[in-house]
């Protein structure tokens, strides 16, 4: 699925507080959520020109296997959603999408099960 050297840049990249370069541009504003049985993380990187780049995850420490969806909206205007993908203990799964700059929404849906809300909702680029 991912190489160990993009899981980790994925890793440092979700866990990175935000923070401003030396330049002045906004590193991408991130926030992570314990949901129980693993964290569901969103990143918005609004340093490129004229879009956002979307990074979901949800990282599955224990538990059942589950199918899962990843999504984001803006407030007021579309939705993007990741296929249904599976997800067991010990997988880390990753929607990556662009988007028009604005503060955006993050869930994610359990097939058969509840809804996950960003408790860090809106999460807008830097």
């Amino acid at each position: 699925m991912f190489s160990k050297t993009a899981r980790l840049a994925a890793a440092l990249s979700l866990t990175a507080a935000a923070t401003v370069t030396a330049t002045g541009t906004a590193a991408a504003q991130t926030y992570c959520q314990d949901i129980g049985n693993g964290n569901f993380c969103m990143s918005v990187d609004g340093s490129g020109e004229g879009e956002s780049l979307v990074t979901l995850s949800y990282r599955k420490y224990d538990g059942d296997p589950v199918t899962v969806r990843l999504a984001w909206w803006y407030y007021a205007g579309d939705t993007s959603y990741s296929a249904w993908l599976p997800a067991a203990a010990g997988d880390w799964i990753f929607f990556y999408d662009k988007a028009a700059p604005s503060c955006l929404y993050g869930k994610m849906d359990v097939q058969g099960g509840p809804t996950y809300y960003l408790d860090g909702n809106p999460i807008c680029p830097g």
